[in-house]
């Protein structure tokens, strides 16, 4: 059977790559200081192949410690053709999709740095794009799907291609925050497909107080010199 919540929680955090399987069934993963758990699938639509669930065996997560902490640590979701879609011509002409919604809690496990701002990045792909309907699209709040703190959005489709390109957006610091992405692959016609590869996530946090102070005074001091000179 397939998870789609949290059933326990374990004290150990995984520290390497897992499965999107592992943690929705209770385990929490670490990249740097930074800690996500409570992984849940809010929904997953399969009207290519009407199903209403998937096999997240086969959905790679890797946790990302090289950032600093600026664009700082963060996840890499690989699906491995598990969100891939190919359209076919019918009677009722209707777009084959797949839409999927999760979402997890990510949290700064340092009191002097919390998180600061969220980016997103998205590798998709359209084969043959001749309509507006297809396409590859993430959208993501942070914060709450009512009131979020911040709204991210990326797309593959006939018009837009951001495939590859990064968005982020900043908002006050915070411990801890919910995210909910939901991924939509859609197809329309035959010979087309839409697929997700990837999606990135980093955090950035906010850095040392000591360390901002002096590098503030160092360029008090310097611009000091300057007028000296």
């Amino acid at each position: 059977m397939l998870s789609t919540g949290a059933a326990s929680v374990h004290a150990a955090p995984i520290m390497g790559p897992t499965t999107l399987d592992e943690l929705l069934s209770g385990e929490t993963i670490q990249a740097g200081n930074m800690l996500f758990s409570d992984f849940v699938v809010d929904h997953w639509m399969d009207l290519a192949y009407f199903t209403e669930d998937a096999d997240y065996t086969q959905i790679d997560v890797t946790p990302l410690n090289d950032g600093g902490m600026d664009p700082g640590p963060g996840l890499l979701f690989e699906f491995n053709n598990v969100l891939s879609v190919a359209g076919f011509t019918d009677l009722v002409e209707l777009a084959e999709f797949i839409d999927f919604e999760f979402s997890f809690t990510a949290t700064s496990q340092s009191q002097l740095h919390p998180i600061k701002d969220v980016s997103l990045e998205m590798v998709g792909e359209l084969v043959n794009p001749t309509d507006p309907v297809s396409g590859a699209f993430v959208e993501e709040w942070v914060g709450g799907l009512v009131d979020p703190i911040a709204f991210l959005t990326r797309e593959v489709s006939q018009s837009v291609d951001q495939s590859g390109e990064s968005t982020s957006a900043d908002f006050g610091p915070s411990q801890s925050i919910r995210v909910t992405k939901d991924i939509l692959v859609a197809a329309e016609v035959d010979g087309q497909t839409s697929t997700v590869v990837s999606v990135e996530q980093r955090f950035s946090l906010v850095p040392t107080p000591a360390t901002s102070l002096l590098f503030g005074l160092g360029l008090a001091i310097a611009g000091f010199l300057r007028r000296r000179v």
